[in-house]
């Protein structure tokens, strides 16, 4: 319809090696002017609110939370210290429930307690797992106790 987009897309990575195969699958989809990757040296100090600030009215629409584990409620505290994610923000974390991120879980439902935010558990199941076609005589449990085991959700909250 002739419409232009405006939205930029960024995405951080901590291993360069993911960097040069993402750009490459950005630049196969066509996408390359819209996604800004971003190396994140976590050891030498690099901050993700600091990367990712671009000036002071920059804000976060959709934060989709998915990688070290242990880090899910201290990036979020921090791009919350600095206002990148606020009134109007969405997200998204995944594996809460496999990787038993329950600090994380625990601050998002204090702020649901408060009012700050809606959110809710959805359930799933480990990504890239078909708890269906994985064989009882290969783990040597029932189906529902494989279920059990490779039980996930992802939270996903909306800032009010």
């Amino acid at each position: 319809r002739g419409e232009t987009i405006h939205f930029r897309f960024y995405t951080v990575e901590v291993v360069e090696q993911h960097v040069k195969v993402a750009k490459e699958l950005f630049q196969l989809a066509g996408l390359q002017k819209y996604i800004e990757i971003v190396l994140l040296s976590p050891e030498q100090g690099d901050s993700l609110s600091t990367k990712l600030l671009i000036g002071s009215e920059a804000a976060i629409d959709f934060l989709f939370i998915d990688h070290d584990k242990s880090r899910y409620l201290q990036d979020l505290l921090e791009l919350e210290a600095c206002g990148m994610v606020r009134r109007g923000t969405y997200v998204a974390a995944d594996n809460v429930i496999f990787a038993k991120i329950d600090d994380y879980l625990d601050y998002i439902r204090e702020l649901a307690s408060k009012g700050l935010v809606e959110t809710r558990l959805e359930d799933t199941f480990l990504e890239y797992s078909l708890p269906e076609r994985i064989s009882a005589r290969m783990t040597g449990n029932s189906k529902e106790e494989t279920q059990d085991l490779l039980k996930d959700g992802i939270e996903l909250s909306f800032y009010l």
